[in-house]
């Protein structure tokens, strides 16, 4: 199966002019100049590439329980890669129980663990396009993608 899924990195916003193009993320004007904006931006990078290295690591007691999940939405988690789960430092999954055919945009997908549920659900004729700003963690999801196919 041929999965219906786009991962890729973004570093950059719609214009308000036009959508279609855009610009830079706020804070540098484009100039490469340093800003707290910046400086933050590269601080998560750091975090989510470097200093977690599995779910054990997030410092949170917000995030939904696995067993809160659907028995549906449950099954297809195991069936996600070991490490890509592993990886996942999400809260939850607010999937709706039906998709078939949908287009659905993952902002945040990470190492992917939800895009590759998303992908089961939405079937062939649907797409799930998953956007990061952690290169890192986008590695983790292409790593293994042919696993899932």
């Amino acid at each position: 199966m041929d999965l219906p899924m786009t991962l890729s990195a973004s570093n950059t916003l719609p214009s308000p002019a036009n959508p279609s193009s855009t610009v830079p993320p706020s804070g540098n004007g484009g100039a490469g100049v340093p800003t707290e904006d910046t400086t933050h931006t590269d601080a998560i990078r750091r975090y989510y590439a470097e200093t977690l290295q599995s779910t054990s690591d997030l410092k949170t007691g917000a995030c939904c329980a696995p067993e809160e999940l659907s028995p549906r939405v449950r099954a297809l988690v195991a069936q996600v890669h070991p490490e890509v789960r592993e990886r996942f430092y999400g809260c939850g999954a607010p999937l709706p129980p039906v998709l078939e055919g949908a287009t659905v945009l993952d902002l945040g997908c990470g190492s992917g663990r939800d895009a590759y549920v998303l992908a089961s659900l939405v079937g062939e004729a649907g797409r799930v396009i998953g956007v990061d700003m952690t290169p890192a963690q986008l590695e983790v999801a292409r790593r293994h993608r042919d696993w899932h196919m």
